[in-house]
């Protein structure tokens, strides 16, 4: 693939609009094949350090956004400015 990539580069002429296609379509191949070739290291790497003491950076694991403990409680949801005040 990656051999397929260079050579389109070669082949790039000015105003070649086929060629322009052909990159699409292996550029698009390649990054479909890194996206899979990523993901399952990353599933391996879950599956060996499942289960032990110590596990490696963060990044293996999915982020954890909206963590409850930096949410407002109930009243300071419900507070209204003076300017929602007058409005209603």
């Amino acid at each position: 693939m990656k051999g397929g990539a260079v050579q389109l580069c070669l082949n790039k002429v000015p105003g070649g609009a086929a060629a322009k296609l052909k990159n699409r379509v292996v550029h698009k191949s390649i990054t479909c094949v890194l996206t899979i070739i990523n993901q399952t290291q990353k599933e391996n790497i879950r599956k060996f350090y499942k289960g032990k003491k110590y596990k490696p950076e963060i990044w293996i694991y999915s982020p954890r956004r909206h963590v409850p403990g930096c949410w407002l409680n109930k009243q300071a949801e419900n507070l209204r400015t003076k300017k929602q005040l007058w409005k209603e």
